[in-house]
């Protein structure tokens, strides 16, 4: 999430965005996220619809997408180029069947004598359709679902906060879990809904610990505790 920065944030002066949206949020957290201070959601928060925290880029015809301060409306409050990534939340249909997602980024300004810089959080609305979807867990099992099995073998839970959590098979990304050293897990705790075997023989199990909040992801069954397999020899 750190490629192709902000191009320009028109709100009140102008900043440098330092930070990529959603840089808080985590998907697997007991609170689903919402922005702070939209107006324009929390009139109509009822109206949207929780879209499960899927990871976008922008992808704008322009090259970069618009910020808008709420759906539909003229004023602009910020642009970012194309290969920007967000995390959607929530989704918005409005009168003409356009789907919009809100996004939540800051400003950062130093302080002098402070070690830590003043954040300015702002939000808007962008055009689902200026956003493409980054290849993750949901693309590989839409992909490979008639390559997925059963998973008949067995993992001893106790283990389990050693091994990494892969977001897919071939994925350089590790997703973050929250399990704790010999932390006490009940057989009903964990779930392995099916494996997958590459096209190298090598057999990934998916897993999620506590209904997939304390930790999920694929697990590489030859060297589980391994977080370097993709680096190069």
């Amino acid at each position: 999430m750190k490629n192709n920065r902000i191009i320009t944030a028109l709100i009140g002066c102008c900043f440098c965005l330092l930070a990529l949206p959603f840089s808080m949020f985590s998907v697997s957290a007991d609170a689903i996220w919402s922005p702070i201070g939209d107006n324009f959601y929390d009139e109509h928060w009822m109206e949207c619809i929780y879209s499960g925290g899927r990871h976008y880029q922008a992808n704008g015809e322009e090259g970069k997408v618009i910020l808008w301060d709420f759906p539909n409306s003229l004023w602009k409050v910020a642009e970012y180029e194309n290969g920007t990534e967000f995390q959607v939340v929530w989704l918005y249909t409005d009168e003409n069947d356009v789907v919009w997602t809100v996004i939540e980024d800051f400003v950062e300004e130093s302080i002098p004598n402070e070690k830590y810089p003043h954040r300015e959080y702002f939000s808007g609305w962008i055009r689902m359709s200026d956003l493409l979807v980054i290849y993750d867990h949901f693309s590989f099992i839409e992909e490979h679902d008639k390559s997925l099995t059963t998973f008949d073998g067995k993992i001893n839970p106790d283990v389990l906060d050693q091994y990494v959590y892969w977001q897919y098979p071939g994925s350089e990304k590790i997703n973050e879990t929250w399990l704790e050293y010999n932390m006490p897990l009940a057989p009903e705790d964990v779930v392995f809904p099916y494996e997958y075997v590459d096209e190298n023989n090598h057999s990934w199990v998916y897993t999620e610990v506590g209904y997939g909040k304390l930790g999920k992801g694929w697990i590489y069954l030859d060297d589980p505790t391994n977080d370097k397999i993709y680096e190069p020899d």
